[in-house]
């Protein structure tokens, strides 16, 4: 497993360590259609924090009752354990199979074993090293095993005994039948960024979620906007700043506005299916983030796969934001706003953009008005897709468009296939 992650520098194998541990802990057997972790504890894998993550006294959070699932989940894996066996009797079957010598043709492209050694001064190790190199082309038969091998530079190589060869296997490409598009972007105003024609943004892209935030218009404004499939809207009283909408191409199971709080839902901040957050100002955020994160929390208890995106108001780290002289006392850059995040995270979230760019720099979806501050790119990444660590294999992309005006942030899109 490391090795199909360490390609290049082999001083650096160890920043693929968190994509090593989600590959490890969320690939599926293929006979038994379960994750390790799932087999092992009974429930997906979480990408960060506790398994189970402590629970306030107070906690609206309810739990399944502990024989009916220690039950249930007895049954499953008699079942799993007798897939097992029939497995394994169909691999000794193979491998008897594959004792028999391997009959490759003249011109046949295969890899071959990689015999170089270890070299300390060089970084470089046969254990991080790929098991097999090349391709080749097989140029000629010697004797009844052994093969000469021609690489693609014309080099000749070998002879090599058919033991040191694999054939190279023809990857079918595998047609995406379930994918889908988000869209996340804080229009600043939906009135004026339709006016814009800033709404073709979304149609020439044929997103099937689409969540703006800060709409800031009343229900009226939304008619204006072109043709969609299955709008839920959320409008707050106070129109000039707050407001959120999300259109969507597939018609959810349910759909729950707010967060069960008269005085927060004014603000019109959060719509599930899709959770759209908007944080407004940090006399209420205390509040706001209690709730919300009792409001996620209550969803991943009930193992349902999350996808929030929307403009959290927050740097996460000091890659997110562009350099400054007093990171801490810059609204976004908080340690209270930070804090809230990482703790979020720890419900088994996982920050999308982040876990594919762990180090890139300078990937801004917000600047500030005045001083030419998108142009230098003197801005903020304070828009993100959250989605559950289980689904992290389903992503197929995720990109910010910073290139795209229409209001002080620019849309972050995510691509994933179910």
């Amino acid at each position: 497993m490391v090795v199909s992650y360490v390609l290049d520098n082999q001083a650096l194998w160890d920043i693929h360590l968190h994509h090593i541990s989600n590959a490890i802990n969320t690939s599926k057997h293929e006979a038994t259609g379960f994750s390790p972790h799932q087999l092992v504890f009974g429930e997906c894998w979480k990408g960060y924090g506790r398994m189970s993550p402590t629970v306030e006294e107070d906690s609206p959070v309810t739990f399944e009752d502990r024989k009916e699932l220690v039950g249930r989940w007895r049954d499953k894996l008699k079942i799993q354990a007798e897939v097992l066996r029939l497995e394994i009797a169909y691999e000794k079957n193979s491998n008897a199979n594959a004792r028999r010598p391997l009959e490759l043709e003249v011109g046949q492209t295969v890899y071959r074993k990689n015999y170089t050694q270890s070299k300390a001064g060089k970084y470089y190790s046969s254990k991080l090293a790929p098991k097999f190199i090349g391709p080749f082309k097989i140029s000629k038969k010697v004797g009844y095993k052994a093969y000469l091998l021609e690489s693609p530079g014309g080099t000749k190589d070998g002879p090599w005994h058919v033991s040191d060869l694999k054939p190279q296997v023809e990857v079918k490409e595998i047609e995406a039948k379930n994918s889908f598009k988000f869209c996340s972007w804080n229009v600043a105003g939906l009135n004026s960024f339709i006016k814009k024609k800033r709404w073709d943004y979304f149609t020439k892209r044929e997103f099937q979620f689409i969540c703006p935030q800060e709409t800031k218009c009343k229900t009226s404004v939304f008619q204006k906007i072109p043709e969609n499939s299955h709008p839920f809207l959320l409008v707050g009283e106070n129109t000039g700043y707050c407001g959120i909408l999300s259109l969507a191409s597939v018609e959810p199971v349910e759909v729950i506005q707010g967060l069960g709080d008269e005085e927060m839902d004014k603000e019109a901040s959060v719509l599930t299916l899709k959770f759209s957050v908007n944080l407004e100002k940090m006399g209420k955020r205390l509040k706001w983030e209690a709730l919300f994160y009792s409001f996620v929390q209550k969803l991943v208890r009930q193992s349902i796969p999350l996808i929030i995106c929307g403009d959290f108001n927050v740097a996460a780290s000091g890659l997110d934001a562009v350099s400054l002289d007093y990171p801490f006392l810059t609204a976004g850059c908080t340690r209270l706003g930070r804090g809230a995040f990482s703790k979020l995270l720890k419900l088994g979230l996982v920050d999308v953009f982040r876990n594919f760019y762990p180090k890139q720099q300078g990937a801004y979806t917000f600047w500030r008005y005045g001083g030419q501050q998108r142009s230098l790119n003197k801005g903020f990444r304070f828009d993100y897709f959250l989605i559950s660590s289980e689904l992290l294999p389903a992503v197929q992309s995720v990109s910010i468009d910073s290139e795209v005006d229409g209001s002080d942030h620019c849309p972050l899109t995510l691509t994933v296939t179910v």
